[in-house]
């Protein structure tokens, strides 16, 4: 589940179009993962100057980025969800009413409409796109070393393509 934390900025489409698309992309890289179904991702849509002070808070990196994710889950370098628990029970703690919660993700809707310009593609298919590379980070995909980045990749444009927004 996709639970909408914050409008903390205007965004160029309406949850009724996002939502749908953002919780199929979400469907299925949970099964993909091994992952429950019972899994929530708090998504806030933020402005340049939220994203920039967070980034820098948190990453002490002062610039303005398209998307932050924040884990809840922890995992071994170069491990996801699926070799990490897939096949291990979670313990109540990781559970908050019932759903397993993954983490946060935060969105920032000038530079996702910059890039979806950029790119020649729709809002739509920036937003989702942000959504999944961030998705994935919560599932402990990473792109620090050059064979991850182009796994992750290859699963971002997999994802992308199932849900009916590839390229």
């Amino acid at each position: 589940m996709v639970v909408l934390e914050s409008l903390l900025a205007q965004v160029p489409l309406s949850w009724n179009e996002l939502g749908p698309k953002m919780e199929e992309a979400l469907t299925v890289l949970l099964r993909r993962e091994d992952a429950p179904l019972n899994s929530v991702v708090s998504l806030s849509f933020v402005s340049s100057q939220e994203i920039q002070r967070i980034n820098d808070e948190t990453r002490g990196k002062n610039q303005v980025t398209d998307v932050l994710s924040f884990p809840a889950l922890s995992y071994p370098e170069g491990e996801t969800f699926q070799k990490t628990y897939s096949q291990v029970p979670l313990g109540d703690e990781y559970f908050q009413e019932g759903m397993l919660f993954l983490g946060e993700v935060l969105i920032c809707t000038e530079r996702a409409s910059e890039q979806a310009v950029a790119y020649g593609h729709s809002h739509k298919r920036e937003a989702v796109f942000l959504f999944v590379h961030s998705v994935l980070h919560l599932l402990g995909y990473d792109h620090e070393r050059e064979q991850d980045r182009a796994h992750m990749e290859e699963v971002q444009r997999q994802i992308m393509e199932q849900v009916g927004v590839g390229r």
